[in-house]
């Protein structure tokens, strides 16, 4: 598997070769230069002293003599010695001397004796260790004319060495290199520094900006400095930073409104469904009160008959229940009939706080409250509701009965208070009961549906409860969690002068 690098390293690893073949390619160039002026040196002083040597020349004819001269000087200036092979010609490019092998070329001895000017050919080192500035192993060959009275008596061949050059290089190609490595190695130190405090570490923010970003944390943002291209880097960051946190809020504030959406149409699906229940029960509730109603008033009737006249202590017990049993029954229709026929009366503006107190001293004056407490903390006032008096009035004994009752044998105590909350007024009727069973809280309110023993409730408080208050414009909610009881809350608009203040 490749590994893969840090940005601090790529850029010190490119630098480092950047750097360093520059200089090299620099200094390589420069000995180059100074190799050629040497060597374009070299050769002119040797061509000078090659021509001042027939001036030297002290015989009065040309010819072989003339040669011989010129060989007898041309080892006496010492220049054999740095010439590794000469070669004298005459005229006819016949050889009259000279040291090593022939390696003059024919062609080059005869051009040069026929147009009577010097010829410099230069040779390097084969391939590309020639390229390199104090190569050991190149030459240059010069062939002179050697001119008596304006006539051309012969020629001289000579090879010269260039490994003398190549040894005066070596001292400058070691300068070079200890320049490369040590000038190289301060721009790097320097270049990596400038690079890390410009790139890296707003790379390294910024990376490390993204993993929070991609964490889920969208309040990161990263210091907007540095060069314009990072600047600018950091700033668009920082946008689409921006950008996110609005667009999750507004992802946010949509589900939040699906949500809202979805618990409204499901508290319209309940209530339409209520609605249903008591339309149906309605219609029930008055055919049975008119089918039982009639013969029930009849039996009741007879009732009375009997026990008006002689009867025996079991009969008398006998009728005794009977009849208790007929009024349930009696009770239980008058309910239905209320139900299913509300007596119909106006609604009034009225203070629902005056309401509330006299339904808990109505049971208070009954003894309702003996063996649970009832703490009053209502507000001396709230504002202004549409209601009937006495449904509200009803509704209020209804839910303080029903908090008596759940509270009774567990030693809580029943709350009475009152608030507003927004254009409503709230009345809380909250007990320390058992509370209801998880579930519950949307059935509690459907007809003929009760928590308490069989005999003891009929289910339908709660249910006229939801309805009366539903016919002032107002809503029933009630939460309970198991062991903490249960609260019921009875919202209400305001009305009257009241509504403009709120």
């Amino acid at each position: 598997m490749r590994k893969v690098l840090g940005l601090r390293s790529e850029i010190l690893i490119s630098l480092s070769v950047l750097v360093v073949s520059g200089l090299l390619f620099a200094g390589l160039f420069l000995l180059k230069i100074a190799e050629n002026e040497l060597i374009e040196e070299r050769i002119q002083t040797t061509l000078s002293s090659l021509q001042g040597m027939t001036a030297l020349v002290r015989v009065d004819h040309g010819g072989l003599i003339f040669l011989q001269e010129i060989d007898w000087l041309f080892r006496q200036m010492n220049l054999a010695a740095d010439a590794a092979v000469y070669t004298l010609v005459d005229a006819e490019v016949q050889r009259r001397a000279g040291q090593g092998p022939e390696l003059a070329d024919p062609a080059d001895l005869r051009r040069t004796a026929f147009q009577g000017t010097s010829l410099v050919r230069v040779s390097r080192p084969a391939g590309w260790y020639g390229f390199f500035p104090g190569a050991a192993g190149g030459y240059f060959d010069v062939y002179q004319p050697l001119v008596f009275e304006g006539s051309i008596e012969g020629v001289l061949f000579g090879r010269f060495s260039l490994n003398g050059i190549a040894q005066r290089m070596v001292p400058a190609q070691t300068a070079i290199f200890v320049l490369i490595f040590g000038f190289g190695g301060v721009l790097i130190a320097f270049g990596t520094y400038v690079l890390g405090r410009s790139v890296v570490l707003p790379a390294r923010r910024l990376m490390q900006a993204t993993s929070r970003v991609a964490a889920g944390d969208l309040g990161v943002n990263v210091p907007v400095d540095g060069p314009r291209e990072i600047s600018e880097l950091a700033a668009s960051f920082n946008a689409m930073t921006r950008a996110l946190q609005e667009s999750r809020a507004q992802t946010q504030e949509t589900i939040a409104g699906l949500h809202q959406a979805n618990a409204e149409l499901e508290k319209a699906r309940r209530h339409l469904v209520r609605s249903e229940k008591m339309a149906a029960v309605g219609n029930l509730a008055a055919g049975i009160a008119h089918e039982i109603g009639n013969p029930l008033g009849a039996a009741l009737g007879y009732l009375d008959l009997a026990q008006a006249g002689p009867r025996s202590p079991e009969t008398e017990d006998l009728l005794a229940r009977a009849g208790r049993e007929l009024r349930r029954i009696d009770l239980l229709v008058r309910d239905l009939l209320d139900f299913a026929s509300p007596r119909d009366a106006a609604p009034e503006v009225l203070e629902p706080v005056a309401v509330a107190r006299e339904a808990a001293q109505l049971l208070e004056h009954q003894g309702i409250f003996q063996e649970v407490g009832l703490e009053n903390v209502l507000p001396p006032r709230l504002p202004e509701v549409l209601a009937t008096r006495h449904k509200l009035l009803q509704v209020l004994v209804n839910l303080l009965l029903n908090a008596r009752d759940a509270c009774i044998g567990n030693g809580g105590r029943v709350r009475l208070e009152g608030k507003v909350v927004g254009g409503e007024i709230c009345l809380i009727v909250r007990d320390e009961g058992p509370g209801l069973p998880p579930g519950l809280e949307e059935r509690i309110f459907d007809p003929f549906f009760t928590t308490k023993e069989p005999g003891k409730g009929r289910g339908l408080g709660l249910f006229f409860c939801h309805k009366v208050i539903e016919e002032s414009g107002g809503r029933m909610e009630v939460s309970s969690r198991p062991g903490e009881g249960a609260c019921f809350q009875v919202f209400l608009p305001v009305a009257g002068e009241d509504a403009r203040h709120v």
